[in-house]
Parts: structure tokens; sequence; C-alpha cells
């Protein structure tokens, strides 16, 4: 839940200082935290095969894996259990065993795996360490977004996407991003993206999978864009559960980024602020089951 920002570097140290700041890890070493994504783990079961629970009665493999996840989260959490996801502690021990008794084959097409994994941003790393950041680093591997030189005369794009509040129903969407950009003689940079979302679950889904999509949307562009049209999105007021002014302190992080938060002009269902360096256009983009929903925005700035 501090997974807050999109250069993961940032949301490693911010989760990482939370979990220090907690009594359970507080006498803990915390040297570092790696992202996965589910394919990591699919690509994992399809080298070492099935793997066998609950004493032989469940299998898991490639294609189950996420399923079987999704359903023992959702329903752990329906009944109140202190641990929904003990299924992931079971799921470790058998899978690093397999992965240990590999054989040469099986370990080169893993290594394949692993560099689409890195390229495709399946795996991210952070650690603690200043000197093992800089090679993870150098490799593409730390996740962290790209840093845009203030000489810069190019562009940049980046669309990021969060659920909230829109139970697994991402594992039933499919996404389509369309960018045109033009260069004018004079120098300036028009540019027109449509982010289009497609829900496709039906009657025969989990409920988790059927419900509502609830996606706070992102647009990343360079410093100094200037909105010029937009349609499609909507803006959500969020009711706070409690009076935060008492008790709770302030995260210096979270409050730099807010302090540059305003409504883009003349657009009220767009905000806009800085992020890493960036210009970032939000909106948020409700899509139900079996339908459709899509933002476009256009924008333009001066090299």
């Amino acid at each position: 839940d501090a997974n807050w920002f999109f250069d993961y570097p940032e949301s490693a140290q911010k989760t990482l200082e939370l979990m220090g700041r907690s009594s359970f890890y507080a006498s803990s070493s915390l040297d570092g935290a790696i992202l996965i994504s589910p394919k990591v783990v699919q690509d994992l079961l399809l080298a070492t095969g099935p793997i066998y629970l609950n004493e032989g009665k469940t299998m898991v493999d490639a294609d189950t894996v996420m399923p079987m996840i999704q359903s023992e989260v959702q329903a752990g959490q329906a009944s109140g259990a202190e641990n929904p996801k003990e299924i992931l502690a079971k799921l470790l021990p058998p899978l690093e065993e397999k992965l240990q008794n590999l054989g040469s084959a099986e370990l080169e097409k893993l290594m394949i795996s692993a560099r689409s994994w890195i390229s495709n941003r399946d795996v991210a790393i952070f650690m603690a360490d200043a000197e093992l950041m800089k090679i993870i680093s150098y490799y593409h591997a730390d996740g962290g977004s790209y840093v845009v030189p203030q000489s810069f005369s190019g562009d940049y794009f980046a669309a990021v996407n969060a659920n909230l509040g829109g139970g697994k129903s991402d594992a039933r969407i499919s996404d389509t991003i369309d960018l045109e950009s033009d260069l004018r003689v004079d120098g300036v940079i028009e540019s027109r993206v449509a982010v289009i979302r497609e829900n496709n679950a039906t009657a025969k889904d989990e409920w988790w999978y059927r419900v509502t999509n609830q996606n706070y949307l992102q647009v990343f562009t360079p410093a100094g864009v200037t909105l010029t049209a937009a349609s499609g999105g909507k803006s959500k007021t969020i009711v706070p559960k409690t009076n935060y002014s008492k008790g709770f302190e302030v995260d210096p992080d979270v409050s730099a980024l807010e302090s540059t938060l305003k409504p883009a002009a003349g657009f009220p269902a767009i905000s806009q602020f800085r992020e890493s360096h960036k210009n970032v256009f939000s909106t948020w983009l409700t899509t139900p089951a079996g339908r459709s929903s899509a933002a476009r925005l256009e924008y333009r700035r001066s090299l």
C-alpha cells in the first residue's frame, strides 16, 4: 500500500521507510525490496513444472497459480482471516526447492525469461546499498522512470494506471494507447493521446473480476506542456474517512507532490501536478464489466 510513485526506487524507499517504523519489522534489517509481476511467477512455474500443496491434494501450475492466489486472498479477506495471503507462504518453499534443482537447459531458458522481465518491467530491484544500486541501475533493473535531461529537446510520454477499489478487474482489462506527435516548423510539438480501456469480464467470471474497474490514470509528459483539449475522463471527490489533522503525520514526499496539484485550466475533469521532474495530467476512468472507456488529451510544448 506504499507503492505510490511511478518511479520504483521512490516507492521502494517509501515502503521500506514505513515498514521500518512498524514494530513488527523494527528489529529486522530491511536491505531492499524486489517487485515481481504475475508473469514472473508463471514463468518460474513453467520452468519447474507443477507444484503440489495441501499434502498433494492441490496442483499449482503456470495456468492456475494466479486464479488460485486471487481466489484464496478474496476468500480470506471476506472471512476476516488474519493472514489472507497465507497461500503465498505455502507456495514459496516448494517453488524454491524446485528452482534449486533445475537442470542446465531449464536454467538457460529461465535466464532468457529474466532478461525479458527486466526489459518489460516485470521485475524491479531496489537495494539500500548505494554501490549495489549503481550496478542494478546500470542494467536497467531498478524500475526507475526515465530522467529527462535539462537540455532535452525530444519528447517523453508514459501512461500509468492505478486500480483503486476495482477488485481484481485489471486482469480482464485490455488497454490501447494511441499517441500522435507533430513537430511544427516553429519548434512546437503538438501531441494527441487516446487511452482506451475495455473490460472483458463476463458473467462466468468470479465476482472480483466483474467489479467495475476504477482506474486513476496519470499521463507523464515533459515540463512546460500546455493542455489544449481533453475529453472522456472524470473527476472524483475523495471523502476522508477520519480527521487526519489530529493524531496523524503528514508524509513530506506526498506533501511536496500535492503542493503542485491543481485543476488543469479550463478542464475540470483533469488535474495537473509535478512528479519526478515531469508534468503529469491525471483523471479517472470508470469501466464496468463488458464496457469500455476512453480519455483523450491534446497538449503542446515548445522545444
